[in-house]
């Protein structure tokens, strides 16, 4: 979508959105992919706003991220 919308506005896509991580890739349950609402409810997390609303779909990517990020320093501290 990204890569269409620079050509329809003839403008070059930046480099730094040729990295991207799929938080919903982390958060999949038994092997299967799921969408943001999946992912934030196998998080433990609410949903919050509107289904495909780009700003709550955004706020929602940023509580998972947070949320990894916090898993993930919680484990790096427990092993000091």
């Amino acid at each position: 979508m990204l890569e269409s919308w620079c050509w329809f506005k003839k403008i070059r896509k930046p480099p730094y959105f040729k990295r991207w991580i799929n938080l919903k890739i982390l958060f999949h349950d038994g092997g299967m992919r799921c969408n943001l609402n999946e992912a934030v409810e196998i998080a433990g997390l609410a949903w919050q706003g509107s289904a495909h609303c780009g700003l709550d779909d955004a706020k929602s990517n940023g509580r998972l991220l947070s949320l990894l990020m916090n898993q993930v320093l919680n484990s790096l501290l427990q092993t000091l």
